[in-house]
């Protein structure tokens, strides 16, 4: 039984990502560190990898995939002398100098546009502590990348099986690259992000208070259960069916 990923655990997974990167230690003390941190996350990235959206809907969701998948994010994390670790500090650093914690509602619901993830946090496994677990988003966002790596691998890429990143992730059509009428500017610093937290804002608010509850607790990273619990819903699929109508009120709103 895997402990739960609460703020505990992720200030564990911070100490030995610490020790991995500490320039003053010796190589022994951080092979060691090295060694604790795969204790901590191996179990956790192969069970995400268990029930990625995107290895089942290419029939790749067999143990054995799943642990290619947890060997192949492991080895990105130990690459280039933990680049990707050192990477993860220094944002997770700048976060704490200062970014706004309410601007990862705008990362999460950025993803409205894609449709539902490919790897959902709240579908693999939800954090006990959402708003200070974000070394588990990172690692989250980190196996998306490298499942869909794996799937063009196994299926032989465009070569052989005709899959393009397109077919991989979404299967949409390709988008005109003339720009709509009055399009939005893409994200690039904290007022434009913080500006359009404020038109989500306007928008969920003329939802009905279930729909808009239950989408602001799916945006803490909130499971369905836990949404049908504080909601008082008759289950976690009513709770997801709220959250798909706001989702889908929002995608029709911002297209």
């Amino acid at each position: 039984m895997l402990r739960p990923w609460d703020a505990a655990f992720e200030r564990e997974c911070n100490g030995a990502v610490q020790g991995v990167l500490d320039p003053g230690a010796s190589e022994t003390a951080r092979q060691e560190s090295w060694r604790s941190l795969l204790v901590l996350i191996a179990p956790r990235i192969e069970g995400w990898a268990e029930r990625s959206r995107v290895l089942a809907h290419w029939r790749l969701c067999g143990p054995d995939e799943a642990r290619a998948v947890m060997v192949a994010t492991l080895g990105r994390l130990h690459a280039d002398g933990c680049e990707n670790l050192r990477r993860y500090r220094d944002r997770r650093a700048h976060t704490e100098e200062g970014a706004d914690p309410q601007l990862d509602a705008v990362a999460r619901l950025a993803g409205l546009a894609d449709g539902d993830e490919a790897v959902s946090p709240t579908a693999v496994e939800p954090a006990d502590d959402a708003e200070h677990t974000p070394f588990r988003a990172w690692l989250l966002t980190l196996m998306r990348f490298v499942v869909n790596d794996h799937v063009r691998t196994r299926l032989g890429w465009a070569s052989e099986a005709g899959v393009t990143k397109r077919d991989l992730g979404t299967g949409a059509d390709r988008l005109s690259s003339v720009p709509e009428p009055a399009v939005r500017p893409a994200i690039t610093d904290w007022l434009t992000a913080r500006q359009m937290l404020s038109d989500i804002d306007r928008a969920t608010a003329a939802f009905p208070e279930p729909m808009r509850a239950a989408l602001n607790l799916w945006v803490e990273d909130r499971s369905y259960g836990e949404i049908a619990a504080q909601l008082r819903l008759s289950g976690a699929s009513e709770a997801e069916k709220l959250v798909r109508a706001a989702k889908a009120r929002l995608r029709e709103k911002f297209r």
